[in-house]
């Protein structure tokens, strides 16, 4: 028997006293702990009672102890231990369940429990997933801490297992999936299971997911179940909203269902696709036809859902907004713009359906609604505006408009939480989407029907007014022509130069017309083909000739291959000139060398195209001009259409050219294609239906139309030739320089000195035009009126090149026209204004557009002068000659800026070389104490860099006790401008000091304002070092004789004491030898007195005064001794 342990016995007897429980005896039984917690009633009761105290945790461990692996027996000589059963203590995780009175279900108390069971019981209750487990024949429950959220507890209530559930509605649901895994053994999966729980205290629509499998005991037979439970609330409610806005978002938006009310009827009968939560729906919007705020207070209702017609909750006019008493707070949501909760709807309106449920709906949300744009504004401003109306129409992204609400009645089983809330937002975003492009569409129809009727009336206008412009034009071409042809009153050279000009521009201006007539004829349905027997290859080539002279004037090869056709083609011989002219009138125009080719070929038909000819007369203009690009070739045949960028001769032109080819062809029963290689050329390509006719039918009238045509293209020859006077390609060195006063020979390299021009006696004018005719007239006129000299260039960019290197001297004004090709006007003004050379040069812009919009884009594009075409001569010589004063003022007011700016830098030159090379350190600062500028010497006394002193220098470099007086000396020249003189600190980067004398006096600026401080600073630093130094000396000095003379007094001190110590040392010997002589003597006197008597006792007494003697003869001699050593 191992031997007792005292320990145990001594806490047990301690246990004994705070439980009050029999221990000894307690471990005396041969029984489990199990069975003493069941048998002892007292042990049980009081188990429970002292669970929570901390002192029964130490009575486990001692019974533990005690009981492991032996029995510990208790007796009077102590405690001993033998052998024993293992005690059988329960998990941790089954604590939630002790309290429970298992004893009251089938499955009975717990430590009954069989080790499967405790041990299947212990892995769930520890489990992270929501486990449910389902014990013994009537099914007791039990569930673990991971089910607490699913049902909406913070913590376990112990009343709540066995049959108790926590959430009735569970069951209905499952309780036959149960039994049937009682009675086959089999899993059972049950997924997203409605569940309608009151787990919150209110029905609740859940979502679940069951996985119930059974729980077999140790023989292998079915005494359990257990079930894992997943929560699918959100994902399958957020399934069916995410449904419901793609429905939305991909509704069809074609034809009729574009309109507001289909589109909002559309996005209602959605909602209906999702009763569980939207309980009902309407659609306010404001009236299609309010244009004005104060129509902005009426809401029409446009749609609902799931409310009958005459619902209290649904008036067909919502008039007062902001009207307090009303159940839809509109006018909240409208100006905070979010969603606007409404609590009691139901309470409202007596009775709110509910939509899928049962229950009246109790909550509704007001979700304000933004339309993109305002399409009845937009289309307003785009009907004063018609040529931005294919910009404008549809969305415009920077209007943004109230455009009504959507009221969305909430489920009454579910929360309005903020999935609900981010879903309504969705919701009326997905509708204000719908709405806008509705609004975009109506817009969008609204646009195309005004441009219809826009395009209508300019169609009506040009043929009007083109018929208006015949009668001038035969007045002013008959006179005309009639002067010229007058051989009997023949014009003088001059005369006649000024009347072909009126006549060729006349001839150019009647083209116009007629080309407007025939687009008006065509608009209107009364333009005709004309058939006529035409020898096609022939007439090509009559109309091809007339270019001849123009083409080899241009340096361009001219190809015309018109092989003869198999027979006669009945065509329009007017439409066809048109259409042959134009061709070759563009390809002049924009061909600056190569080639220029005509083509006439028969080819078969296209099987593609859908046409009754069986062959097609193919005529093909081909050039090596400039080319089209890419992005440009589906346009180039819409009318007043202009390749933006495009090079050629003359920037002149309508636009309707090539539309009217288009036209012309397809009256033929044509069409017309292109093909373009941009920087290489162009060819286009005419097919005509191969209509065979009779030659013979009427020969005469064709001759005789030859002649009409011919005359009648001349007038488009004569302007192809007015391009190429003094218009040769263009060149990097220009080589167009016309001088028309006798400017002389011009120099290879012409500068732009400004004093040569003003010195001159005549103003030198450069006048820009692409138009010869132009040039020609205005050249003169302003070198006849004020001899002016005149240099004309055809467009901008010979016109930079010359004001930049060709031209002698710079010239005194700059006449422009603003449509060149190359480089229009606007683009030359651009280079003059962004050059400092040419910066101040007077610029007047010649234009035919007389719009204020263009007037005012000239002025503030920085020209001095906007003239309009056409202009009289007195007002063109009138603004000429007064920029030309005005910029020979500001000029010479220039060139005294300029000497008074030189002599002013030249001052400060001087001044700032006196300063940097200054032997005191200078220093500029402004009001803020910035650093406007220092010499050297300043940083050198500083010992800063420049870069240092960047940003606040002042708390960087003044020493810190310094700072505050600096601050009120800067603040006080600033305010008063008082001279300051002080002594500072400036505290240097390796932490040295360097004392200065500052002086500041104030700079003033205009109105006697400071504007700055210029500061000087000399440095004191070796003075001061050497003050310190001499400080230094006189302080070493002093202390030097401050410590002589503590020396001295020391020295004198230790010298007394040394005296008293010598004199004591001296005094004690010499008393000793005194004292001792005296007694020699008095001894020598006795002795003397008896030597008379010689007594044997006398003996004696001498024996013993001899002694005496001795001895003090003996301290004589040691006193004398220690004297001697002193």
């Amino acid at each position: 028997m191992p031997p007792p342990d005292p320990s145990l016995g001594s806490r047990f007897s301690a246990l004994d006293d705070v439980f009050h429980l029999d221990v000894e005896n307690l471990l005396k039984t041969n029984l489990d702990l199990a069975s003493i917690l069941t048998q002892d009633n007292t042990f049980a009761e009081t188990l429970t009672r002292l669970s929570a105290d901390d002192r029964f945790a130490q009575l486990l461990n001692i019974l533990s102890e005690a009981s492991n692996e032996q029995k510990t027996v208790c007796t009077s000589q102590g405690v001993y231990s033998r052998p024993r059963p293992r005690v059988r203590s329960l998990p941790r995780s089954l604590t939630p369940i002790l309290q429970y009175p298992w004893e009251q279900t089938s499955l009975g108390p717990i430590h009954q429990w069989p080790s499967h069971r405790l041990a299947f019981v212990d892995t769930c209750m520890s489990s992270p997933v929501p486990i449910c487990m389902f014990l013994g024949p009537d099914m007791t429950l039990i569930y673990n801490e991971a089910m607490l959220p699913i049902f909406k507890r913070s913590s376990f209530e112990h009343s709540r297992f066995g049959k108790d559930v926590p959430d009735p509605a569970f069951w209905p649901s499952i309780a036959k999936s149960i039994e049937h895994v009682y009675s086959s053994g089999e899993s059972v999966s049950l997924p997203d299971i409605q569940v309608i729980s009151r787990r919150q205290g209110w029905p609740e629509e859940v979502y679940f997911s069951w996985k119930i499998s059974p729980k077999r005991d140790s023989s292998g037979n079915v005494d359990g179940a257990f079930a894992t439970v997943e929560e699918k609330s959100q994902q399958i409610i957020y399934a069916r909203r995410l449904n419901v806005l793609k429905a939305i978002g991909h509704a069809p938006m074609r034809g009729q269902t574009c309109c507001i009310k289909n589109v909002c009827e559309l996005a209602t009968t959605l909602h209906a696709t999702d009763p569980l939560d939207v309980s009902f729906s309407m659609v306010y919007l404001y009236d299609e036809n309010a244009r004005n705020t104060s129509n902005r207070d009426k809401l029409n209702l446009i749609s609902s859902w799931n409310l009958p017609e005459g619902h209290a909750a649904a008036p067909p006019v919502i008039s007062d907004l902001l009207d307090m008493e009303s159940p839809w707070p509109i006018a909240e949501a409208v100006a905070s713009k979010s969603l606007v909760l409404v609590n009691n709807v139901s309470s409202l309106f007596n009775h709110m359906p509910g939509g899928a449920w049962s229950e009246s709906c109790q909550q509704a949300v007001l979700v304000p609604l933004f339309c993109v744009s305002d399409a009845w504004a937009v289309l307003e401003e785009n009907l004063k505006s018609p040529s931005s109306l294919p910009a404008k129409c549809g969305e415009d992204k920077n209007r943004e408009v109230v455009g009504g609400v959507l009221i969305v009645g909430l489920s009454p089983r579910l929360r309005y939480d903020g999935d609900y809330k981010e879903w309504l937002e969705s919701l009326g975003n997905k509708l204000e989407s719908l709405v806008s492009k509705a609004y975009a569409f109506e817009a969008t129809r609204q646009c195309i029907t005004a441009l219809k009727e826009i395009d209508k009336a300019k169609t009506s206008f040009f043929s009007n007014v083109s018929h208006e412009f015949r009668t001038p034009l035969t007045l002013i071409s008959g006179p005309i022509e009639d002067m010229l042809a007058d051989r009997d009153k023949a014009l003088t050279g001059d005369q006649r130069a000024r009347a072909q000009l009126v006549q060729r521009n006349a001839y150019r201006l009647r083209k116009l017309v007629n080309s407007l007539l025939d687009f008006s004829r065509l608009e209107g349905g009364r333009l005709q083909a004309s058939y006529e027997a035409t020898d096609l290859a022939l007439f090509t080539a009559d109309l091809a000739s007339m270019f001849r002279a123009a083409m080899e004037k241009a340096g361009l090869q001219f190809n015309v291959q018109c092989t003869p056709l198999r027979s006669w083609v009945r065509v329009d011989r007017g439409m066809l000139e048109k259409i042959v002219l134009n061709l070759l009138s563009n390809a002049l125009k924009y061909t600056f060398k190569g080639s220029v080719s005509v083509k006439i070929h028969e080819i078969q038909a296209d099987t593609t195209l859908a046409s009754t000819s069986a062959s097609f007369v193919e005529l093909e203009v081909q050039d090596t001009g400039v080319g089209i690009p890419e992005a440009a070739l589906p346009h180039v045949f819409e009318r007043f259409y202009r390749v933006e960028g495009s090079v050629g001769r003359s920037i002149e032109g309508s636009g309707i050219g090539l539309a009217l080819v288009q036209e012309l062809a397809k009256l033929h029963g044509g069409y017309v294609s292109v093909s373009s290689t941009y920087g290489l050329g162009s060819t286009f390509r005419v097919r005509l239906p191969f209509l065979q006719a009779d030659p013979d039918t009427d020969i005469e009238s064709s001759q005789q139309a030859y002649l009409v045509l011919k005359e009648r293209a001349n007038s488009l020859v004569r302007e192809a030739l007015s391009w190429l006077q003094d218009s040769p390609p263009p060149s990097p060195i220009p080589q167009f320089l016309i001088n028309n006063s006798a400017l002389g020979k011009s120099s290879p390299k012409m500068g732009l000195n400004r004093s040569q021009t003003l010195s001159s006696p005549v103003f030198h004018i450069l006048l820009v035009d692409d138009n010869a005719d132009i040039r020609d007239y205005v050249s003169k006129l302003l070198s006849r009126a004020h001899n002016w000299k005149v240099s004309v260039v055809n467009d901008g960019q010979q016109a930079w090149e010359a004001i930049v290197n060709g031209l002698p001297t710079l010239p005194d004004l700059v006449l422009s026209d603003v449509m060149m090709p190359n480089l229009d006007g606007y683009g030359l003004l651009r280079n003059i204004r962004g050059d400092h050379r040419t910066e101040h040069l007077p610029v007047i812009l010649l234009s035919a557009d007389a719009g204020s919009e263009s007037v005012t884009k000239g002025i503030s594009a920085g020209a001095d002068d906007y003239l309009v075409k056409p202009f009289s001569a007195p007002e063109l010589l009138a603004r000429v000659n007064t920029h030309l004063e005005l910029g020979r003022l500001r000029s010479n007011l220039e060139r005294e800026v300029q000497e008074r700016t030189q002599e002013v830098q030249a001052s400060e030159t001087k001044y700032r070389q006196l300063a940097t090379h200054s032997l005191v350190g200078v220093v500029q600062l402004g009001p803020s104490a910035e650093i406007l500028y220092c010499n050297d010497r300043y940083l050198e006394i500083i010992g800063r860099e420049r870069a240092d002193l960047e940003v606040d220098p002042l708390p960087r470099i003044v020493h810190p006790d310094d700072q505050h007086a600096a601050k009120e000396s800067l603040a006080n020249i600033f305010s008063t401008g008082q001279p300051f003189r002080s002594e500072r600190r400036y505290l240097r980067p390796d932490g040295t000091i360097t004392y200065a004398l500052v002086q500041g006096a104030p700079v003033y600026g205009d109105g006697k304002k400071v504007v700055s401080c210029v500061v000087s600073v000399t440095d004191l630093t070796e003075q001061r070092i050497s003050e310190q130094e001499k400080l230094k000396a006189m302080q070493c000095a002093e202390a030097i004789m401050r410590k002589r003379v503590e020396d001295a007094e020391t020295h004198k001190r230790k010298l007394e004491f040394f005296i008293d110590n010598v004199c004591h040392n001296f005094l004690n010997p010499l008393n000793g030898i005194v004292n001792n002589i005296d007694i020699l003597q008095t001894n020598l006197r006795k002795r003397r007195a008896m030597a008379v008597d010689d007594t044997s006792d006398l003996r004696a007494t001498i024996q013993e005064q001899d002694e005496i003697d001795q001895e003090a003869i003996d301290a004589i001699v040691v006193c004398a001794g220690y004297q001697k050593k002193l």
